[in-house]
C-alpha cells in the first residue's frame, strides 16, 4: 500500500546506539524474532548510528470515512517521534522503529497495526515553522514523564538535498506484536512490515541542538542511546511517499518455548508510568484485574446488525447481549516483568454470546477505555478490540475505589470518543444476590468463562499470511460482593464507528453490580483451534466491514 504525506517537517538527529542494546540483542532478540533463537536473520548493525526522528504530518490521509480504499480519505494531522535502530536483515541494511510516540490516538493505532511502528500517546510541544538564529525547543511528555527534550535548536546553515538523502535511503523492517512473533504458534513464519520511503526534499538545513531524557524503566527511551550528543542533526521539509508491504521470514528454531520478552523491550512498546497515585502491595496486585467494581446490564440484541461484526465461523448463541463498565483497583500489566505496572482506569465492555468451533463463548464487539497502556496491552497480548475514549463513572454516595457499592447507591456512567456520544447509563443498586452472570462471574465450574478473541487486527495486505489467529482464553473470577440494580436507563449515540444503537434495542432487561477479581487463563477445551489462523479471505471481508469500529 502507498501513503502520501505532504508538507512534512522533520528534525532528524543521528545518535550512537547504546552498548546495552548490543548486549541485550545477544541475549534476547530485540528485533521481532524469538528470544535467543538460533540462526537469527535480523541483527543490530553496529557500524551505523540510530536515527531520532521528530516529525509533523499536517496532511496525513491515513484513513477513510467508510470502507478502506473504497471511500473518501480522512486526514489525521499528527506529530510522530521515532527511534530507528540500524539493523541488518540477511546482511541488507535497514532500520527498525523500536520506539515511537504520537499525539493522535487514531494515527497511533494505524501506525501500530498498519505499519508496525509501536507508537504510544504523548503530548508534543514542537515549533515547526522553520529554524532560525533564535533558539527553539521541543518537548515530548507522556503520562507525566518528560520523555525527551530538545533545546537550543539553532540554524547551522543550508545543506544540499542530496546531502541528507541518505537519511531516507534504507528501508524499515518493523514487526507486529509479541503474540504473533515471539510465542511459538502453528505458523512457521514471522510477520514484518517492509517500508520504503521516497522523499522529495524541498528544504534542508543543518542544526545544532541539545537533547535530554528523563530516566524511567517504565518508558526507557534513555536506554537506546550511548550518548545524547548528536553526531549530526538536520531540519528538513519534504513530501514523503511510503510504500508498505508484508514480509514473512521463516521462523528460526527456538531453544525454549513460550519465553517472554525482557522487561525493557516490552516497556519500549507498551510501557508508561503507573496511574497517578497508584501504589499497591504485591498482595493487592496478585491478579490481573483486582477489586474490580463492575456495573453490568443485559439488553436485547438486533441479530441482523450484530452478525456483521462477528468473526468468520461465529453465530449468535442468544439474542441477549451485555454491557459492563468496570474499574479495576488496580489493573496490572504482568508482561512488564519484575516491575508490575498498576493502572486505574475505567473500561466499557460490549459483548455478545456466540457459538464457534462447537463451543459457546462470549465475544467482545468493542472495548472503550481511558488508559493507553491498558489499550495497547489488551490489543497486543489479548487481541481485544480496544479504543481510547472519555469514560466517566459516578456514584452517589461515593463508593471508594476497591470497595463494594451499597444498597441505594445511584450509578451513572458515560462514554464518548472524538466528540461522539456512545453510551449514557443510570441505575440504582439494590439487594444482594448470588446468581452468576455470564461474562461477568460465571466461571462454569473449574473451566472458567470461555471467551473468543483474535490475536492481531493488522492490516491484511497479504491475506493468506496477514490474517490473525483465534484465541479462546478462560476468564476466572472471584466474586467479593454482588447486588442487583433497578431504575435503569441507557441511551446510545448513532455513530458509524460505535453502532451500539444498531446492536441493541429496547430498555435494559436486568442489571447489577459485582466486585470481583479476574485473571485470564489458557483454554483447556478447544486446544486444537487455539492460535489457528482465521481464513484469509473471510478475515479481509470482516476487516473491511469493521474498519471504522476497529480504528476510528
Amino acid at each position: 500500500s502507498l501513503q502520501k504525506f505532504r508538507g512534512v517537517t522533520l528534525l532528524v538527529a543521528q545518535l550512537p546506539v547504546a552498548h546495552a542494546v548490543a548486549k541485550q540483542e545477544k541475549k534476547h532478540m530485540l528485533f521481532g524474532e524469538e528470544w535467543g533463537s538460533a540462526g537469527a536473520r535480523i541483527t543490530l548493525d553496529q557500524e551505523r548510528p540510530a536515527q531520532l526522528v521528530i516529525a509533523f504530518y499536517p496532511d496525513a490521509q491515513m484513513s477513510w470515512t467508510g470502507v478502506p480504499a473504497e471511500s473518501p480519505t480522512v486526514n489525521l494531522p499528527h506529530h510522530l517521534l521515532q527511534v530507528r535502530l540500524p539493523i541488518l536483515v540477511d546482511g541488507q541494511k535497514m532500520y527498525q522503529s523500536s520506539y515511537a510516540l504520537t499525539d493522535e490516538d487514531r494515527a497511533m493505532m494505524i501506525h501500530r497495526l498498519g505499519s508496525g511502528i509501536p507508537a504510544k500517546l504523548a503530548n508534543f510541544s514542537f515549533e515547526h515553522g522553520g529554524v532560525s538564529t533564535e533558539p527553539q525547543s521541543f518537548t515530548a511528555t507522556r503520562r507525566g514523564l518528560r520523555v525527551l527534550e530538545a533545546t537550543q535548536i539553532l540554524d547551522a546553515g543550508a545543506v544540499d538535498a542530496h546531502e541528507v538523502g541518505h537519511l531516507f535511503q534504507d528501508p524499515d523492517m518493523n514487526w507486529w506484536t509479541p503474540m504473533t512473533n515471539y510465542i511459538p504458534v502453528r505458523s512457521r513464519t514471522m510477520k514484518f512490515e517492509h517500508r520504503i520511503t521516497k522523499a522529495n526534499i524541498t528544504s534542508a538545513r543543518k542544526i545544532q541542538t541539545s537533547l535530554a531524557v528523563q530516566h524511567s524503566d517504565y518508558d526507557p527511551l534513555y536506554w537506546l542511546f550511548e550518548d545524547l550528543t548528536p553526531l549530526s542533526a538536520y531540519w528538513i521539509e519534504a513530501d514523503l511517499e511510503v510504500s508498505t508491504t508484508s514480509v514473512h521470514l521463516i521462523r528460526p528454531p527456538a531453544p525454549a518455548l513460550g519465553v517472554m520478552p525482557e522487561f525493557k523491550i516490552n516497556a519500549l512498546r507498551i510501557g508508561g508510568l503507573p496511574s497517578e497515585g497508584a501504589s499497591f502491595s504485591p498482595e493487592e496486585m496478585k491478579g490481573q484485574c483486582n477489586n474490580a467494581a463492575t456495573f453490568w446490564v443485559h439488553m436485547k440484541l438486533n441479530p441482523e446488525k450484530v452478525e456483521a461484526a462477528l468473526l468468520p465461523g461465529m453465530s449468535l448463541d442468544s439474542d441477549v447481549g451485555i454491557l459492563f463498565l468496570q474499574r479495576c483497583f488496580p489493573f496490572t500489566v504482568p508482561v512488564l516483568g519484575d516491575m508490575p505496572l498498576p493502572l486505574i482506569f475505567e473500561e466499557l465492555w460490549v459483548a455478545v454470546p456466540v457459538r464457534s468451533h462447537n463451543f459457546s463463548y462470549m465475544f467482545p464487539l468493542v472495548l472503550l477505555l481511558n488508559d493507553d497502556v491498558g489499550q495497547m496491552g489488551g490489543q497486543d497480548y489479548g487481541g481485544l478490540p480496544k479504543k481510547l475514549a472519555n469514560v466517566t463513572l459516578e456514584t452517589s454516595p461515593e463508593v471508594p475505589f476497591g470497595t463494594a457499592a451499597g444498597y441505594g447507591t445511584r450509578v451513572s456512567w458515560s462514554v464518548s470518543r472524538h466528540g461522539r456520544s456512545i453510551a449514557n447509563f443510570t441505575g440504582r443498586v439494590t439487594d444482594e444476590t448470588t446468581k452468576p452472570v455470564p461474562g461477568i462471574n460465571d466461571n462454569a465450574g473449574d473451566e472458567g468463562a470461555r471467551w473468543a478473541l483474535l490475536i492481531g487486527h493488522q492490516w491484511p495486505r497479504s491475506p493468506n499470511f496477514d490474517s490473525p489467529m483465534y484465541l479462546f482464553p478462560r476468564s476466572v473470577e472471584t466474586t467479593k460482593a454482588q447486588r442487583a440494580m433497578t431504575d435503569m436507563t441507557i441511551e446510545f449515540g448513532t455513530s458509524l464507528q460505535e453502532p451500539l444503537c444498531d446492536w441493541f434495542q429496547g430498555s435494559p432487561l436486568e442489571g447489577g453490580f459485582v466486585l470481583l477479581e479476574r485473571d485470564w487463563m489458557p483454554s483447556i477445551t478447544n486446544v486444537q483451534d487455539e492460535l489457528r489462523q482465521v481464513p484469509g479471505d473471510e478475515y479481509v471481508a470482516w476487516w473491511k466491514r469493521n474498519f471504522q469500529l476497529l480504528y476510528m
